[in-house]
């Protein structure tokens, strides 16, 4: 009976092992590493690999990329997905003695900024001066008003607009709020703008200070 039960057993793990074998992609991860399996299941940020070994769970954001196989119809639109939403490697400017961080974005197509790239900052912030380029209006100052507490301990009023795109790189998001301040010069530390979390929660961020590089990858909820 034991002979049986101990055939029984290795003939199954046979069978998982020839199908996913047949069926194996080779699904490289940003830290080096590789795997034979299959993506068994994706939601969210949480990817299912179906291995010889059993099933392994991980981050979308740690794979770099899913190698040539025989893949099924899920497989097949996982990868996609990854190729027209690949991480973006970014170029950063570091100032010298502090570890604030700018990147060059382009606003609603047209407009450039050098905007400081803060976590801390829940929307986009822009200049008066990139307002007016933007030709926000302005003058209305009494409609969309907020006021923002600024890192110098400053509170000021801005202005909430809606941006048509904001592209970083070949990283790009449509319909970004953003809040343009109503003074000239609000902050000395805020020269042409933050790049807030109207932006930066549509992706998984990775900022490298040292390699001066950020790292966007695109999230499921915006396509």
């Amino acid at each position: 009976m034991m002979n049986r039960i101990l055939i029984v057993s290795i003939v199954s793990i046979l069978t998982i092992f020839s199908r996913i074998e047949s069926s194996a992609d080779t699904i490289y991860f940003k830290n080096g590493r590789s795997l034979e399996g299959r993506i068994k299941s994706e939601t969210g940020n949480k990817v299912i690999i179906e291995a010889s070994f059993g099933d392994m769970e991980c981050s979308r954001d740690q794979i770099l990329k899913i190698g040539p196989g025989q893949k099924d119809e899920n497989s097949q639109a996982i990868e996609r997905k990854y190729e027209r939403y690949g991480p973006s490697e970014i170029p950063i400017s570091v100032s010298k003695g502090s570890k604030s961080a700018s990147v060059e974005a382009v606003l609603n197509g047209a407009v450039k900024a050098d905007l400081d790239i803060d976590t801390g900052a829940s929307v986009v912030v822009l200049s008066r001066k990139i307002g007016d380029a933007l030709g926000a209006a302005l003058e209305d100052n009494k409609k969309d008003i907020i006021t923002l507490h600024l890192a110098g301990g400053k509170n000021v009023d801005a202005k909430v607009i809606m941006l048509e795109k904001v592209k970083v790189g070949d990283a790009e998001a449509k319909d970004v709020m953003a809040a343009v301040l109503l003074e000239d010069n609000a902050d000395k530390n805020v020269k042409d703008g933050l790049l807030g979390m109207s932006f930066l929660n549509r992706f998984n961020v990775k900022i490298d200070l040292k390699e001066k590089k950020m790292t966007l990858l695109k999230m499921d909820d915006y396509k």
